[in-house]
């Protein structure tokens, strides 16, 4: 298309990689405008079964990196007047599940972090809202798409629509917010999980048993 990128290959948990990440993106590209905030990482345990360094591992990809992130860009926004922040939180913090407690807890607290900081930056010309997927179809499910896997049933069975989202839906979800028409939406969440946030008898659901 014509336009400059540049990839970099870093571990967001760590301490030291945001503002160093945020330097190396402004020195290539220039100041940043649009922040997506998108790492995440899941460990699959009820809370007695979470090992300390599983709980550590979650908080700190899940929450702190979002911090450092929002620390290193979101103030110098502010002094240019403009600025678009993006974070992608989960349905499992409207609809927590039993195996995923440290991610669904994270994903509640950095929508709180988000709202927050929206009130605080609202009249300085920068954004920030949250999109919530439900089940989209990624690499890190693509164990369920194996052979004798469930995928077929379990997509059914995830939301109102029946099925599961793709990654581009999410991405037009997060391109809305970023667009110039949204410049007076602030400290939203979007969910974009075919309904299934909404509490009800899953028609998808219903189906697929029988």
């Amino acid at each position: 298309m014509g336009r400059r990128a540049a990839a970099y290959d870093v571990d967001v948990a760590r301490r030291d990689v945001a503002n160093a990440l945020v330097a190396a993106a402004e020195r290539d590209l220039g100041p940043i405008d649009v922040l997506v905030v998108c790492a995440a990482r899941s460990i699959y345990a009820k809370l007695e079964d979470a090992r300390e360094e599983d709980v550590d591992a979650q908080i700190e990809t899940n929450f702190k990196a979002t911090v450092r992130l929002l620390n290193a860009t979101v103030p110098a926004m502010a002094k240019r007047g403009f600025g678009r922040v993006v974070t992608i939180g989960s349905i499992v913090q409207e609809a927590p599940l039993p195996i995923l407690p440290i991610y669904s807890a994270m994903k509640a607290a950095h929508l709180a972090l988000i709202r927050g900081l929206a009130v605080r930056y609202a009249s300085q010309g920068v954004t920030l809202n949250n999109v919530s997927p439900g089940l989209i179809r990624t690499e890190r499910n693509a164990w369920r798409r194996e052979p004798g896997g469930d995928w077929d049933e379990f997509s059914r069975s995830c939301s109102h629509a029946g099925r599961a989202g793709e990654p581009e839906e999410v991405a037009c979800a997060v391109a809305m917010f970023c667009a110039p028409g949204a410049s007076f939406v602030t400290g939203e969440n979007l969910f974009v999980a075919g309904g299934a946030q909404i509490p009800g008898r899953r028609e998808g659901a219903a189906k697929a048993s029988g």
